[in-house]
């Protein structure tokens, strides 16, 4: 999931909660 981070700066703090 960290590659979406990187693109989806957006939803980077979401794609965080995900990924960790």
């Amino acid at each position: 999931m960290f590659l979406q981070k990187k693109k989806t700066k957006l939803y980077e703090t979401e794609v965080i909660e995900i990924g960790e």
